[in-house]
């Protein structure tokens, strides 16, 4: 440990882990923090005012957007084109919902794609255990909400395939070629274009 070195990351590489950590907080995920203490940190040479001088830079102050406020207000956005869909949703608990007759309908959304494209969801596992749940996965792209409703017939056989991390289940999705894909590690993936804009299972649960 005596010898242990710190190595400066570029300033590239922070930037693009900051920008990792602001998605998984917009999911919930937790994330590793580097540990103060006096110590010099990686990315330290960000913030540095004798950096910023040499490289020409200006010391800013930057207001970053509160990820779970902008996801209740995407989320309330989407929940009003539902309606507009005919499709009306009652909230439950977190990004669980229940339509008029009971049945469950879970909800995780992705504020931004992490890279064109490519979304990351979450949503805890056991909020499947319940009969008759359906998933919409909401991939918003600028302004557009890309969505995706898988009914309850094939969240039964998707669930058992899919990555779990301490009890919550990760949706990777992708476009490749103006088709969608869930990505499953280690399995394979499954094209999901068919579920795009599909709301009239929803009208029927």
């Amino acid at each position: 440990m005596g010898n242990m070195r710190i190595v400066k990351l570029s300033e590239e590489t922070c930037r693009a882990l900051e920008q990792m950590g602001v998605l998984f907080e917009e999911i919930g995920v937790a994330t590793p923090r580097l540990s103060k203490g006096g110590r010099s940190q990686p990315c330290d040479h960000l913030s540095d005012p004798e950096n910023q001088r040499r490289s020409g830079e200006r010391s800013t102050i930057t207001t970053r957007p509160n990820p779970k406020a902008v996801g209740r207000e995407n989320r309330r956005e989407y929940l009003e084109q539902l309606h507009q869909h005919g499709v009306a949703l009652k909230h439950e608990r977190r990004t669980a919902y229940v339509t008029p007759r009971g049945n469950r309908v879970v909800l995780p959304l992705a504020n931004r794609p992490w890279s064109p494209g490519k979304w990351f969801l979450g949503a805890p596992k056991n909020f499947f255990s319940k009969s008759g749940t359906a998933l919409v996965l909401i991939c918003k792209e600028n302004t557009v909400f890309q969505d995706f409703i898988l009914p309850p017939e094939d969240i039964q056989k998707l669930v058992p395939m899919l990555t779990e991390v301490r009890g919550e289940l990760r949706f990777n999705v992708r476009r490749d070629d103006g088709k969608y894909y869930l990505y499953r590690p280690g399995v394979d993936k499954m094209e999901i274009t068919r579920f795009l804009h599909n709301y009239e299972p929803l009208k029927k649960l």
